[in-house]
């Protein structure tokens, strides 16, 4: 006969579970943020295809597209704090940056 074994995982020890609430508000505001930022891809990608369709009809390789890409990081940046994550950067600012 042969014995069949349920691996469940492991419940959290309260150790970490302690760490877990003890989470400064500040660890807080930095994780929402940083979400937030990441989440920000609209003008890399417009960068990204603008920069492709340029390079192709002129056959000049990728460097437009690699250049559109990497102002379209930055543009993504600047728009994400400034006006898509305002509320997560006032939070950071609040809990003491």
């Amino acid at each position: 006969t042969s014995s069949f074994h349920v691996l469940l995982p492991r419940p959290p020890s309260t150790s970490s579970i302690h760490v877990l609430l003890m989470s400064s508000e500040k660890d807080i505001a930095t994780e929402a943020l940083s979400e937030c930022l990441l989440k920000q891809i609209k003008f890399c990608v417009a960068g990204v295809v603008i920069g492709g369709v340029i390079g192709v009809t002129k056959k000049i390789g990728v460097v437009p597209m690699v250049t559109g890409g990497v102002a379209g990081s930055f543009v993504d940046l600047g728009y994400g704090y400034n006006i898509a994550c305002k509320e997560e950067v006032e939070r950071q600012w609040k809990a003491g940056r």
